[in-house]
């Protein structure tokens, strides 16, 4: 999302109790003036009453001013959420230019039909499923109560929840064909499974591997499981087009405007000595 579709983060009026403490310090020097000139008394009090009221006046204009701005803001991520399924990924071309070409990316191969997990692992590292529940239980502790946060403070946690990183070694069994690509990123549909029983401990899921990686599962066919071990990173993304639910969109949603991502990158591979379920045929 480019800038100019987020608000300006100077136009938050929050400076109120700043402004007020400014005003209340200008009748304090205001006073010895007044004195000075030989004011009495009873004027110094109504000039003080006269700040009083003039700091409550300026209080409840920023307080207005605060209300509609929040109500702009979300009436601008209600329309952009209207519009956005049906906005065109690129500008249209000037008449005459070509437009830039696209490469086209591998095709991912299709997840077999395998019911997912039910219970998902307690560490966020075990799986994506488990990294997902993590985000989300962190979402909703940072949003509690929230139907829609604004989309600034979504981004934010985002920010902070992007730079989590792990360390993780994870058995994972191949279910489907491994789709290699030269001079590109390979893909393999997997299943984490348990390290002492061999049972799947996650849905399925596609990883990405490089092509030497790919090509070692695609010809070892004798090997059913392999150790895994790398970095296990949370990649989660602000959408301002995504503020609901919707299971017919890929990536899936953490909460409004943050869409669930991650990366594994595999910085070692070997056959595991787990023995898979008799039932799990490759």
């Amino acid at each position: 999302m480019s800038a100019s579709n987020q608000p300006a983060p100077g136009i938050r009026l929050k400076n109120a109790p700043a402004l007020a403490v400014l005003l209340v310090l200008f009748g304090i020097a205001a006073a010895p003036a007044l004195a000075q000139r030989g004011a009495s008394p009873a004027e110094l009090r109504r000039e003080n009453d006269a700040l009083r009221e003039r700091i409550a006046e300026l209080e409840a204009a920023l307080d207005e001013a605060n209300r509609s701005i929040e109500r702009l803001e979300r009436e601008l991520d209600e329309m952009l959420s209207r519009v956005g399924a049906g906005r065109p990924a690129t500008a249209p071309a000037e008449p005459g230019v070509n437009p830039p070409s696209i490469p086209s990316l591998p095709d991912i191969p299709n997840i077999p039909n395998i019911p997912n997990i039910d219970n998902t692992p307690d560490d966020p590292g075990a799986c994506p499923d488990a990294l997902y529940e993590s985000l989300v239980e962190s979402y909703n502790a940072t949003f509690p109560g929230i139907t829609r946060p604004p989309y600034t403070d979504v981004q934010q946690w985002v920010a902070r929840v992007g730079t989590s990183r792990r360390r993780a070694a994870w058995v994972i069994k191949p279910i489907g064909d491994v789709t290699i690509h030269e001079g590109a990123p390979s893909f393999v549909s997997v299943n984490t499974v348990d390290p002492q029983s061999g049972e799947p401990i996650c849905s399925a899921f596609v990883l990405e591997l490089d092509q030497q990686q790919a090509t070692r599962i695609r010809n070892a066919t004798e090997v059913e499981l392999w150790e895994i071990s790398g970095t296990f990173a949370a990649e989660p993304k602000s959408d301002r087009t995504r503020p609901e639910f919707n299971e017919n969109q890929s990536p899936k949603l953490i909460g409004p405007y943050a869409v669930f991502g991650w990366s594994f990158d595999v910085q070692s591979m070997k056959p595991s000595g787990t023995k898979p379920k008799p039932t799990q045929n490759r």
